[in-house]
């Protein structure tokens, strides 16, 4: 699996043999445009996967409402709506990534803009929502929407109540120059990092005569 909770999943079923094996981020293609001059706060990605409506009312629509009320500036991008030279176009118009998604087992749209120098301010619930998990008997399984993350990556947030916060924290330490999410990148998701250790996996999987 491509981040630990998934494999967490995983292994009570199929023991040791789940493991953690991220896919690289194109470092090369997803990178800071030094000819870029953002003029826009946010780029808000939106990822809801499940309960649109109720999260539109509950989520979606009080954090578009908040940050207008505080002055910031947004735009919007939708999964499954765009393509890879939209994005890459959005991040060089806009400052950080604002991404909403309920969790991910890697998570390459946050890290594809993390790569592009973006920090991140991300809606975290802390658990895995897929409404299928009561029939299958795992109702509480921890999990991230931003499953790779340290704090030269951004802020994270659990809910509504928390976003005001989370954001005001964010833009401080954002307008410090506290964020480094590219390094981040580079050092954990790179491609040479994750072929690395892939190869790693491979090698130990080889049966010895």
């Amino acid at each position: 699996q491509q981040g630990d909770w998934a494999t967490d999943i995983y292994r009570p079923y199929f023991g040791d043999v789940c493991v953690t094996c991220p896919v690289g981020i194109e470092t090369d293609l997803w990178a800071p445009d030094s000819r870029a001059e953002p003029t826009t706060d946010f780029l808000l990605y939106n990822k809801i996967r499940w309960n649109h409506a109720q999260r539109e009312a509950t989520l979606l629509s009080p954090i578009r409402d908040h940050l207008r009320a505080a002055g910031l500036t947004f735009e919007e991008i939708r999964y499954g709506a765009y393509r890879p030279e939209d994005y890459a176009a959005a991040m060089r118009r806009c400052r950080s990534l604002l991404f909403i998604c309920e969790h991910e087992s890697q998570g390459f749209a946050y890290q594809e803009a993390m790569s592009a120098g973006l920090p991140v301010l991300a809606w975290d619930p802390g658990e895995w929502l897929d409404p299928r998990r009561f029939e299958w008997g795992t109702p509480h399984v921890p999990a991230s929407s931003v499953p790779f993350f340290d704090p030269r990556c951004g802020e994270r947030f659990v809910d509504l109540a928390a976003f005001p916060s989370a954001l005001g924290t964010f833009l401080e330490r954002m307008r410090a120059g506290r964020y480094a999410p590219r390094d981040y990148i580079v050092e954990t998701l790179s491609l040479p990092r994750c072929a690395t250790r892939y190869l790693e996996l491979l090698n130990r999987s080889v049966v010895q005569p």
